[in-house]
């Protein structure tokens, strides 16, 4: 079981009041998560596929931290991290 990727420190990156380079790094650990995590499930497509999707819109919200737009992209993310989760919980690699 993985530890899931939506956690404290996600949920801390997207409040108002946590500096920008707080919220880049917690972007940036994700983005190294989701790396590390794809090579263990490199032969699981619809796991792939996800972290895939969760990469792209990590990266797109590092482009609006500190933007009026966060708020709107931070949400895109933490659904496309919520459904990794679930795919996780139900057919994800031993870790």
């Amino acid at each position: 079981m993985t530890k899931p990727y939506v956690d404290f420190e996600w949920t801390l990156a997207g409040s108002i009041d946590t500096p920008e380079e707080s919220v880049l790094n917690s972007i940036i650990n994700k983005l190294v998560q989701l790396s590390e995590l794809a090579v263990a499930a490199e032969d699981m497509p619809d796991i792939m596929l996800q972290i895939q999707t969760c990469q792209c819109v990590l990266n797109n919200l590092r482009m609006h931290v500190g933007k009026a737009s966060f708020d709107y992209y931070f949400s895109i993310a933490d659904v496309e991290l919520e459904k990794l989760d679930g795919l996780l919980e139900t057919e994800g690699p031993s870790l």
